[in-house]
């Protein structure tokens, strides 16, 4: 008797356990907010204030100054981002161009079209486009964009200070 309640617990469970899952994922779906579909040709990249001007951004869904957000990013040939951290995580993929990712307490990878990486909050790195086509990188902002530039030693420094003699763009 104790088998048989037992099992009729066990599927229960697991009946319940399946419905939760299928009822989670159908609200999960309906977002409300419309769909976005761009293509790439498309994308209208424009320099940031507050980074190199050979680092430019497209968004593709959201806004970067207020929330989560989509962005393509590309770098010119030889751009170098400096050494920064940001507030929240991010998910990139990269998308074209030998993208070098300079990581602290790692070794630098050397990535190519395909390539993912998961840059965690506070993680202090850099790109550098180390091809002689521009890089570009789609990334998915989990929280307001910003950047807090670092020195060699990890210590925060002014962003005139890191941008000094930055590439610039060609025109």
């Amino acid at each position: 008797m104790q088998h048989r309640n037992l099992a009729v617990e066990v599927v229960f469970g697991l009946l319940l356990s399946v419905s939760l899952f299928f009822t989670g994922a159908a609200f999960a779906q309906q977002s409300g907010q419309p769909l976005v579909a761009t293509k790439s040709a498309d994308a209208k990249f424009a320099t940031l204030p507050n980074v190199p001007d050979c680092f430019t951004v497209a968004v593709e869904h959201g806004d970067p100054s207020k929330g989560p957000s989509s962005v393509l990013v590309k770098l010119e040939p030889g751009c170098d981002s400096r050494r920064h951290w940001h507030s929240a995580d991010a998910s990139v993929l990269v998308v074209g161009g030998p993208l070098e990712i300079e990581m602290q307490g790692e070794k630098t990878a050397s990535t190519k079209p395909g390539d993912f990486f998961f840059l965690p909050a506070h993680h202090i790195h850099g790109e550098i486009c180390a091809g002689k086509a521009p890089c570009l990188f789609y990334a998915e902002l989990y929280a307001p964009f910003d950047v807090h530039y670092v020195d060699a030693s990890g210590k925060n420094i002014p962003e005139a200070e890191a941008l000094r003699g930055a590439k610039k763009s060609t025109p």
